[in-house]
């Protein structure tokens, strides 16, 4: 995001390998749900377009194991890079996709440069539609630029990549609050980066609910 700070909205696919109990090796699936096995915190992809793949819950864990005792996938990044990705964009583009590389019958001490490089190959083309989908949804999204996004960018002094970040933030706002805006005093604020602390505060506290 610091390399592109002027993109509204960005697509961001997270592709990778992942342990999977009975799924068999090089099989490729998204994820539905996305946990962090030690904060139990939940991410949730909204899949706006016709999937290309099976879909499964992943599971990320801070250190390898080969304890297959759910139907989750298992990896050690989708959350953290979730919870950054869906501070700038909208999880309808926010997307992780992973390759089994290990099971219950070939653990993660049998995985192998070369393997990993041939499951990739065989799923370039997954790869190139889910990419494909979410071009073509992010062209049907308007980019929201509310009269409040312009007046927080003339009060404070934002940088690109926080103003990126400030538009993603109140596109959230917009969705989770009824009336859409909200008061500056409200927010007892003083300078850009305090005003992003408070919203990203704010939609943390905010329930919602399909």
């Amino acid at each position: 995001m610091a390399q592109f700070p002027d993109i509204a909205q960005p697509i961001l696919l997270n592709f990778g390998i992942a342990g999977h109990g009975q799924q068999a090796l090089g099989s490729c699936f998204l994820a539905d749900k996305v946990t962090d096995a030690d904060t139990q915190r939940h991410f949730y992809p909204q899949f706006s377009f016709h999937t290309p793949c099976r879909t499964l819950p992943l599971t990320t864990l801070s250190r390898a194991d080969a304890d297959y005792t759910d139907d989750n996938l298992r990896d050690m990044e989708a959350s953290a890079f979730y919870e950054i990705a869906v501070k700038f964009s909208s999880s309808e583009l926010i997307h992780c996709l992973k390759v089994v590389s290990d099971n219950a019958e070939s653990t993660i001490e049998n995985i192998n440069e070369g393997a990993v490089a041939a499951w990739v190959q065989a799923r370039l083309a997954s790869i190139d539609n889910v990419i494909s989908a979410l071009v073509k949804l992010r062209g049907a999204m308007p980019v929201i630029e509310s009269e409040l996004y312009r007046q927080l960018l003339g009060q404070f002094h934002f940088t690109a990549t926080n103003a990126v970040k400030l538009r993603a933030l109140l596109n959230r706002w917009q969705v989770l609050n009824r009336d859409g805006t909200f008061h500056l005093s409200e927010t007892n604020t003083g300078n850009a980066r305090e005003l992003l602390v408070w919203l990203e505060r704010q939609l943390e506290e905010k329930r919602f609910y399909l």
